[in-house]
């Protein structure tokens, strides 16, 4: 298996993890790393810290990006149009949508005579 290389250019994220410590100083940590952690004695300076050790790790090809494959991923988002279970649900799905929309639309014809939203004049 090959392993993909992250990109050079272009930003990536993590999410860091903030805590003031009792002592006044501050602790980030790159969330699922624990060994990027930086305590300092402010946010930034410690935000900053984190920022400069992923790129490290990234520099260094300690940290690489890779991609899972669940069973479920390669499944969502990809309905057969031929399926005869998908066709019936999108004609129902079509036919409530029309429903709840002629619903609606006598709902309005009728009007709201019964409603605190009435005008009083």
């Amino acid at each position: 298996m090959s392993v993909p290389t992250t990109p050079k250019t272009g930003a990536l994220k993590h999410w860091v993890v903030v805590r003031l410590e009792p002592a006044g100083r501050y602790t980030a940590q790159a969330v699922g790393l624990p060994d990027i952690t930086v305590s300092a004695s402010s946010c930034e300076e410690t935000l900053q810290g984190v920022h400069a050790l992923l790129g490290q790790w990234l520099a260094s090809g300690q940290l690489v990006e890779i991609e899972v494959t669940t069973p479920l991923s390669s499944w969502a988002g990809r309905a057969d149009p031929n399926d005869p279970n998908e066709r019936a649900y999108l004609e129902e799905l079509a036919r409530m949508r029309q429903d709840d929309l002629k619903r609606t639309l006598q709902e309005l014809d009728k009007g709201c005579s019964n409603s605190s939203l009435t005008p009083i004049t």
